[in-house]
């Protein structure tokens, strides 16, 4: 069994990406410390397993089953968790299921965290809705929308994860300043190492924020998804494929999306109070404060349009349009069988002989969809550096 448990508990939008990257190419060497990662490269399963457990008690016994016995395959002196979807979930629910499930390590697992200042998370919260088609009605509405519903409240949440876990709870702030080197995956490395030396080998970083061009463009795209009345589940794994394609390619726009004074006063006048506790009880120092006055300095009058229209020729927006239906309608004949080859990849579902037969039995539809994401964001680049579609799908 391995020695010492850590999760890694996101939050949403602080290089869970990155990390989980690195952990999976085992990035990271350190002495005679062994590392076993997770088995898939996003635990979801899990989180989401835990955050219903009393609605689907059979899902949730079933991920913990898993979860023991990947812990009890090795002799590993550190095995490591993370998913962001463990964030949802009740501190009380996961240290009864380790309790319950894996009693040996429940004592001594660590609980990680990042929390990223509450202007930035904003920002890429709006982001993040935009890519996977979550985003109904106007830019104005959905800012509105994340600021009402106190999702930027931290210290209530992050202070239940202290009561369950206490001292194995550490939560670090995802400023650049604060972090090891600057970097994210440096500095989770160091946390969970414990400070010991070590060293990364290869390349990590993805998930990058979107350009402002580059959401309004999937903005678009998924506005033709939604048409076609593509399953939910499909238009934001869509969109997060679209996305990733995106962060291979060269060339791509640069202007993100600032935040605007509107919406930095309102967010200052909301959580405020919240930045300051919270620098008072985990970080000893104004780091959330200091994030914040600098964020709301640096806002810009207007909010930038996220409108393909004003970014793209008629006939670019055709063929995206064009490429979107189609994918629609492949997906629309076959709505498991793509899906099923992106969370295999991303080792969401454990791969079977059933689930590798699936694969090969559908590989030229799932090639066809595949190829066809690559060419829509392609045609998201700037004019000089777009491609067309046939030099994108073949």
């Amino acid at each position: 069994m391995i020695k010492r448990l850590v999760l890694h508990i996101g939050d949403p939008k602080t290089g869970t990406s990155s990390i989980q990257s690195a952990m999976q190419q085992g990035a990271c060497r350190c002495g005679d410390v062994t590392i076993l990662p997770q088995r898939e490269l996003n635990a979801v399963g899990l989180g989401k397993a835990l955050s219903c457990a009393e609605e689907a008690p059979e899902a949730c016994a079933a991920q913990l089953g898993r979860l023991a016995r990947w812990a009890r395959s090795s002799d590993a002196d550190i095995g490591l968790v993370s998913s962001e979807f463990l964030a949802e979930v009740q501190p009380e629910v996961l240290k009864r299921a380790l309790e319950a499930y894996l009693p040996e390590l429940a004592a001594e697992a660590r609980v990680l965290a990042y929390v990223r200042p509450h202007c930035a998370r904003f920002v890429s919260a709006y982001g993040q809705r935009v890519k996977t088609g979550a985003a109904g009605g106007s830019p104005k509405q959905l800012a509105q929308r994340l600021i009402n519903n106190e999702f930027l409240s931290y210290l209530p949440r992050f202070q239940a994860w202290e009561e369950s876990f206490g001292d194995h709870f550490t939560l670090r702030p995802f400023v650049r300043s604060e972090l090891r080197g600057g970097d994210i995956v440096q500095d989770f490395f160091d946390q969970v190492l414990a400070g010991r030396p070590f060293e990364l080998a290869g390349s990590f970083h993805v998930n990058e924020a979107l350009a402002v061009e580059e959401m309004a463009a999937l903005r678009f795209v998924q506005k033709v998804f939604q048409a076609h009345e593509l399953d939910r589940s499909l238009r934001h794994q869509l969109g997060a494929a679209i996305s990733d394609a995106l962060g291979q390619l060269a060339g791509r726009y640069t202007r993100r999306l600032t935040l605007t004074q509107r919406d930095a006063q309102r967010i200052r006048a909301a959580y405020a109070s919240d930045a300051q506790a919270m620098d008072a009880h985990f970080f000893d120092k104004p780091v959330m404060e200091t994030a914040m006055r600098k964020a709301v300095a640096a806002a810009s009058p207007t909010f930038p349009k996220v409108k393909a229209e004003l970014y793209f020729e008629a006939e670019r927006l055709e063929q995206l349009r064009a490429l979107a239906a189609e994918v629609s309608a492949l997906l629309k004949t076959r709505p498991s069988a793509w899906m099923l080859d992106r969370l295999s990849q991303e080792g969401q579902v454990d791969e079977t002989l059933a689930t590798r037969f699936e694969r090969l039995r559908n590989k030229r539809h799932i090639a066809k969809v595949w190829a066809l994401v690559g060419a829509l964001a392609g045609l998201m680049l700037p004019p000089a550096h777009q491609r067309q579609p046939h030099e994108l799908t073949g």
